[in-house]
This record gives structure tokens, C-alpha cells and sequence, in this order.
């Protein structure tokens, strides 16, 4: 995948799926690609804490080490750890994005750009988003989450108000995904974007969804104790069309360069 700069942003490198049909077609036809990336990212196993990997960041355009802790990995047949790429890579620049939020941006910056003029919004609790976006978007927006109302979840914004709008590993943990989804499609003007990461569920067709006891703790499911939580499925993107959105995508991105190791990660693209 070549390289073009818009807004000093380098071009996300990705795969861009717009159904579960075309996802199991790329993996089909990239079998090879696939397994050589996967043998490639267990080569790094290591027995120390931590692994570091030199690389650029594809935000600030700087050489950097990206550093990702092996607990919380796999363990391979050899007894080598192997961290979880998409939670590490934590980039030694001053903004110390690990790989899923420097995705998120990278997506997001890489099509939109940041405007002096646009409105651009956050969802959810993510501070090192929030604080790499600050400078940038002069109205910039945060909403920790929905409030909920007789109507169901509801944003604080104008209808048509905002141009860009992110959140990270946010929207699994919204009890009525589907009016969340219409609710933001209303706070964003023609146009506007969305931009969005999940825990994301590559084998499921349909999104399920859970109640997490509040004694029990769940490696899979991070919702709130008594809440729902949702294992996000590839019905994502028609809920997004449903929900108002024109055109909606995953993209599957992956770069040893940038720091974005590890197996279908996944970023969401929807405009309004």
C-alpha cells in the first residue's frame, strides 16, 4: 500500500470491508499474507515484560519505539510470550497512543482532516484521545456517555452540529446500541463522520449481547457489573445504514512500520 500525505496525516493502511461476505473473500484470498504476519508476530515472543520495536508514528511522522507489555498476551508453543498488539504498541512519542487509539486518529485525520472550522465530538472516556485532539479541533466537544431519557440514549449536541465524531471501545457498553447509533446519525451534519473502535467479533454474523454479574468478572465481555454488554458482529454495519448513515465500513489495518501488529483489527467508518 502506497503513501499520501493529507493534512501531514499519512494514509491509513487498511483494508477497507463493507460485509462479512467480503471479509471471509479476503481471507480466502490473502491465506498466505495472513499466515506470514502471524509468524512474523510470534517471532517477537519474548520471556521479558515487555517487548520494544522500533518504528514511526504515523500521527506525528517521527521515528519512535513502540513498547507493548507480553502480560496479558499469548503464550507460544515454546513457552515465549506474545503481547496483545492492539492494547500495546505504546508509542514513545509524547502522546504515548497505544495501537487501537492511534488507529482511531490515524482514520479519522488521515479522510477528515482537522479543520479550523469543523465540530468535532468524543464519546466515551478516553483522555489521551481527548488530550491529542484538544490542540487540534478548536471546537472539540466531550461526551463521557449517553444520558439516558423516556426517549432512550441521548447526546448533548444540536441536531447537525458536529462534522467528526470518535469514540473508542465505547459503544459495546450502551444498553440500546441501535437508538445510540440514530442518536449520534442526528448530532452529525451531512456529511459528517464517524469514526469508531469496538471489541469486535470477526466470527459473529449478529451482535450478542450479555448481562455481566456484578460478581463476576468477564475476560471478554468489559461492560459494566449488571449492564449489558454487547459482543459486536459484523451486523454492525447494516445497524449503521438503519441507524442513517450512507455508507459504512471496516477497515482491517495492519503495519509493522506504524506500529499496528496483530490479527483483524478493526476500525469503523461511517458518513452521514
Amino acid at each position: 500500500m502506497g503513501l499520501s500525505l493529507s493534512d501531514n496525516v499519512v494514509r491509513f493502511p487498511s483494508v477497507v470491508i463493507q460485509s462479512v461476505a467480503e471479509f471471509r473473500r479476503f481471507r480466502t484470498e490473502n491465506s498466505d499474507l495472513l499466515d506470514e504476519r502471524y509468524r512474523l508476530e510470534q517471532s517477537f515472543g519474548s520471556k521479558e515484560h515487555h517487548i520494544i520495536l522500533k518504528g514511526t508514528c504515523a500521527l506525528c511522522l517521527l521515528v519512535t519505539r513502540f513498547t507493548s507489555a507480553t502480560t496479558g498476551g499469548t503464550t507460544t508453543e515454546d513457552g515465549l510470550m506474545v503481547p496483545n498488539w492492539r492494547e500495546g504498541q505504546v508509542c514513545g512519542c509524547r502522546h504515548g497512543l497505544n495501537s487501537r487509539q492511534r488507529a482511531l486518529l490515524h482514520l479519522a485525520l488521515s479522510r477528515f482532516g482537522s479543520p479550523a472550522w469543523s465540530r468535532a465530538a468524543i464519546l466515551g472516556r478516553e483522555d489521551r484521545v481527548a488530550q491529542y485532539l484538544l490542540p487540534l479541533m478548536k471546537h472539540l466537544s466531550i461526551w463521557p456517555n449517553f444520558a439516558q431519557t423516556n426517549g432512550g440514549p441521548s447526546l448533548p449536541g444540536e441536531t447537525a452540529s458536529a462534522h467528526l465524531l470518535v469514540s473508542a471501545e465505547h459503544l459495546h457498553n450502551v444498553p440500546n446500541w441501535h437508538d445510540a447509533l440514530q442518536e449520534i446519525a442526528r448530532v452529525l451534519a451531512p456529511g459528517g463522520c464517524f469514526v469508531f473502535t469496538v471489541p469486535f467479533h470477526i466470527h459473529l454474523e449478529v451482535t450478542q449481547t450479555c448481562i455481566i454479574h456484578p460478581l463476576v468478572e468477564s475476560r471478554v465481555l468489559t461492560g459494566l457489573p449488571g449492564h449489558p454488554a454487547h459482543q459486536i458482529g459484523w451486523d454492525i454495519l447494516d445497524r449503521l445504514q438503519e441507524a442513517g448513515f450512507t455508507d459504512s465500513t471496516a477497515h482491517c489495518y495492519w503495519s509493522q512500520e506504524f506500529g499496528y501488529l496483530g490479527t483483524f483489527n478493526m476500525v469503523f467508518r461511517a458518513f452521514r
